[in-house]
């Protein structure tokens, strides 16, 4: 699910290592995975001004190399971040 693909409001959230929200996919019906619909719910108190924000949870099958590290970079500024965005493998 690509929000720059017939994008809505979702695209302009980023990717936090402490996320004030979450994706929340509801499947649809059937085989055509296009139709599924993604939910953005929050998962921690937001004021007035918050930047809303979520774990974008990017995986990769393949090695985490340097490069990689680099172009999946995370510069969230969190106290938690972990300096990419893709997931674990473990």
């Amino acid at each position: 699910i690509d929000a720059n693909y017939k994008g809505n409001d979702a695209r302009w959230l980023n990717h936090s290592c402490d996320p004030n929200c979450e994706a929340v996919i509801e499947e649809a019906e059937g085989d055509n995975r296009r139709e599924d619909k993604v939910f953005i719910e929050a998962i921690k108190d937001i004021q007035p001004g918050d930047e809303l924000t979520y774990n974008y949870g990017i995986v990769l099958a393949e090695r985490h190399t340097a490069r990689l590290k680099k172009i999946w970079e995370c510069r969230c500024g969190s106290k938690k971040c972990t300096g990419t965005m893709l997931q674990p493998k473990r």
